[in-house]
C-alpha cells in the first residue's frame, strides 16, 4: 500500500498532475469527487469488513486536458481495523476495602495494559483489584486501560476514577473489674 493507518483513516492527497484540466477522483469506496483544480483532496475512509482484517482501497485520479486525453494512476490506501477501549466496573465507590471486578468491554484489542493508579497493573483481559484507604478523607485512584490491536500499530486508552471511603475500625473497652 502506499498509505496505511487505523480507522477512521484521514488522507490528503496532493495532485501532482501535469497538463490536466479536468480531475476525478475515485476513493474506492462509493465517493467520487470530480474537479477543475489541482487542489489537494482529503478523504476519510472507514473499515466497514467489521472482522479484525485490514481493508485496501484502490484511490483512482483521471487526469483530462481540453482535447479529451486522459491518464489514470491508482494507488492502494489500506485501512486498519478501528480500535475503541472501554470497560464496565462492579462499582465506582466504596468503603476500604473495595474490590471492583472490571469487564472489559473493548472492540478490536489484542493486548491490554491496566493501570489501577494505586501503582498495580494487569494485563489480564477482564481483572479483579483491591483499593484501599487507610487515609481520613476520600481517595480517588483514576485507572486506565491501555489497548493494543492484534496489528500492533492500532492502540486506544480510557480512563475512569473510583472513589475510596477511608478505614473505620470499631472498637470499645471493658472494664477488668467493676
Amino acid at each position: 500500500p502506499y498509505a496505511q493507518g487505523c480507522g477512521p483513516f484521514e488522507v490528503t492527497f496532493e495532485n501532482l498532475s501535469i497538463g490536466g484540466d479536468q480531475f476525478t477522483w475515485d476513493f474506492g469506496d462509493g465517493t467520487i469527487i470530480n474537479t477543475a483544480t489541482a487542489d489537494p483532496q482529503t478523504h476519510i475512509f472507514i473499515n466497514t469488513l467489521g472482522n479484525g482484517d485490514p481493508q485496501d482501497f484502490d484511490v483512482r485520479l483521471i487526469a483530462e486536458n481540453v482535447y479529451g486525453c486522459t491518464h489514470e494512476v491508482v494507488k492502494t490506501v489500506t485501512v486498519l481495523p478501528d480500535i475503541v477501549a472501554g470497560f464496565d466496573v462492579s462499582d465506582t465507590a466504596g468503603c476500604h476495602p473495595l474490590q471492583v471486578d472490571f469487564t472489559n468491554l473493548t472492540t478490536g484489542g489484542g493486548t491490554y495494559v491496566w493501570d489501577f493508579g494505586d501503582g498495580a497493573t494487569s494485563n489480564l483481559v477482564n481483572p479483579s483489584h483491591v483499593f484501599t484507604n487507610t487515609g481520613t478523607v476520600d481517595s480517588i485512584y483514576t485507572v486506565r486501560l491501555y489497548t493494543l490491536a492484534p496489528n500492533n500499530t492500532c492502540d486506544d486508552s480510557i480512563f475512569m476514577d473510583i472513589r475510596v471511603h477511608p478505614y473505620i475500625q470499631a472498637n470499645f473497652t471493658v472494664p477488668v473489674s467493676l
